[in-house]
């Protein structure tokens, strides 16, 4: 992907972009458009693969744009990323530590099931359609269309965590692009312009619990379930 220093305040990388959107009419539509750019759909909706309705679905609100380069089709987003952290004391010695709520998987479930432990997720996981995460932020929400960065990120905090952050207890840091193909769409190129921002959680905050559960309706009978937990980042561990 060519890059060049966008010249704006704030020195924002931005890729040169040639790209033409696609409208699409009907979820068929979809399927054709696809189809005669070679994206194998027959491998969307198994294993880490979300469905094509879900795809669809964020077509329809807005939250991604089809586009054409002139040699492939992009799935371009905007998106809103967070670090959360607490600090804590090792029971043992004492000593502090340093915690980030991150992804421990995701795992797809009959909709409508009940989940309110890791046991639960066990429980009701369709054989085969688990992923093992190793993303390195805590959350990150698809921006809305006239959304601002903090206005998604506290949206996203809402729905995927249930925890209410003021705009003044989140700050951005960074704001790089990315390009890659995507697992949950195989096949088809992603673009992301990322805006991250970092905060902290406190001991007695009652929005700490010790696990967090977001869930997704797929729209095909399926529910994609993301389970969040704490884990160490200071002190890194080491071999013993």
């Amino acid at each position: 992907m060519e890059i060049h220093e966008d010249q704006s305040p704030g020195g924002l990388r931005q890729p040169q972009n040639t790209s033409r959107p696609i409208e699409i009419t009907s979820l068929e539509h979809l399927k054709e458009v696809l189809r005669e750019n070679g994206i194998p759909l027959e491998e969307w909706g198994t294993g880490k693969a979300k469905p094509v309705e879900a795809f669809y679905a964020s077509l329809q609100e807005g939250e991604v744009v089809l586009l054409h380069d002139g040699e492939k089709l992009i799935r371009e987003i905007r998106v809103a990323a967070i670090n959360i952290y607490r600090d804590g004391k090792n029971p043992d010695t004492g000593k502090p530590e340093r915690f980030k709520l991150l992804e421990r998987c995701q795992t797809y479930v009959p909709e409508g099931v009940e989940i309110n432990t890791q046991a639960d997720l066990e429980k009701h996981a369709l054989p085969g359609r688990r992923v093992e995460r190793n993303l390195d932020t805590s959350c990150s929400e698809i921006m809305r269309p006239g959304e601002t960065p903090a206005d998604a990120m506290i949206r996203g905090c809402e729905e995927e965590l249930h925890i209410t952050f003021a705009p003044s207890e989140i700050d951005l840091f960074d704001k790089p692009f990315k390009e890659k193909v995507s697992p949950s769409f195989p096949g088809l190129t992603s673009r992301y312009e990322r805006f991250y921002f970092q905060t902290e959680l406190t001991d007695g905050d009652p929005r700490m619990r010790l696990e967090y559960f977001d869930r997704e309706a797929m729209g095909d009978g399926t529910e994609l379930v993301g389970h969040m937990v704490w884990k160490r980042v200071f002190p890194e561990k080491t071999e013993e």
